[in-house]
């Protein structure tokens, strides 16, 4: 039992919901669709085991992840947290929930995008990271699986474990951390990191939304690692791409950070490039303009093939959980992890981590 508690009047946990299904996975942690069983409000619950979580030394990176996500609440292209909680098995994220699933699964539908699409997200999934950058943070793991899309089809940036909080423009993070097909040269290298690290990414991205696949794609991860550090950018010889959204992949995509586009003026600087001269930004960015994708919001838009691994034991888990039945019960890590959106007055500072001695 901890000897550590957290008092707040009435809080919100894992009894508090209905679990419908499984929409999302990570390393460690399950993505759910959930309603509140007091309203019928949908709800998207990532839950994440503090077994694992103590066991391989991650508190920073739940930490961080918690505190990014209250730092930036009520930011357009930036998934809402409403509720954290912590209890003696699991951390769980009560988060807005984005019917449009994610961009991912209807890219693989849909094959690739056409430039006017592929612009049209891009100026959105810009203005998110320029949030983030604004505030500080990092993002180091853009891809179509972390970009959801909402009702209306407009695109909103999630899962924040691997951002870096409270950088400098000149400090450098040296973490090794991404998902390979995205990863700068930088990173590759471990030489020190910062901002370009997501020009990179967005260059990756946009590069994979005209085309179907990342750039350097291999099959095997060193091969990946390989191409990034050494070869030339090249474009497939099937798809016509115009010569202004080559200009702009190139210098995304530059091996060097400093030669790299956004390096000395943020996403200001991309947004200038002349690919994006035939459309209205500050349209798009202040959604004035009908997203091209329009989710079926009664249909689903996940690829529940994905989750079905490893899903009966996790959702053992949680219903041992809720009926007091799990073998064995973990102490709080965080003094005060609880945050509840809809409370005026809330710790909207960082949650410190107890002490070996508080624990």
């Amino acid at each position: 039992m901890p000897f550590y508690s957290q008092k707040v009047n009435k809080q919100i946990g894992l009894c508090d919901f209905q679990i419908i299904k499984c929409i999302g996975q990570g390393g460690f942690s399950r993505v759910y669709l959930v309603q509140k069983k007091d309203n019928g409000q949908m709800y998207a619950l990532k839950l994440i085991e503090k077994g694992f979580i103590i066991e391989n030394k991650k508190e920073i990176v739940v930490q961080n992840e918690r505190n990014i996500m209250i730092n930036i609440l009520g930011l357009p292209f930036l998934l809402k947290v409403e509720f954290c909680f912590e209890n003696k098995h699991f951390l769980g994220f009560i988060m807005e929930y984005c019917p449009g699933g994610e961009l991912f699964y209807h890219l693989r539908k849909i094959k690739r995008m056409n430039e006017y699409m592929a612009k049209f997200y891009f100026v959105e999934i810009c203005q998110g990271i320029q949030f983030l950058h604004q505030k500080n943070i990092i993002y180091r793991d853009i891809k179509p699986e972390n970009i959801l899309l909402d009702i209306e089809g407009h695109i909103c940036i999630g899962d924040f474990g691997l951002s870096k909080p409270n950088m400098d423009k000149n400090q450098f993070a040296y973490s090794f951390c991404g998902s390979p097909e995205y990863m700068a040269p930088e990173m590759l290298l471990k030489v020190g990191h910062s901002y370009p690290v997501d020009y990179y990414c967005l260059g990756a991205l946009l590069y994979e939304l005209v085309t179907g696949l990342p750039p350097y794609y291999s099959h095997n991860t060193n091969e990946i690692y390989q191409r990034i550090l050494n070869e030339e950018l090249e474009f497939p010889s099937n798809i016509q791409i115009s010569s202004d959204l080559k200009d702009l992949l190139q210098k995304l995509l530059s091996k060097h950070p400093f030669g790299r586009i956004g390096t000395i003026d943020g996403i200001k600087e991309i947004l200038n490039h002349n690919w994006f001269k035939n459309i209205n930004i500050n349209s798009i960015i202040q959604k004035k303009i009908q997203p091209p994708l329009k989710p079926n919001i009664l249909g689903f838009n996940f690829d529940e093939e994905e989750f079905i691994k490893g899903e009966k034991q996790f959702k053992k888990k949680i219903i041992d959980c809720l009926q007091n039945k799990y073998q064995k019960e973990f102490p709080f890590i965080f003094k005060q992890f609880y945050f509840d959106a809809s409370y005026k007055q809330n710790n909207m500072s960082s949650t410190p981590l107890l002490t070996k001695k508080q624990m």
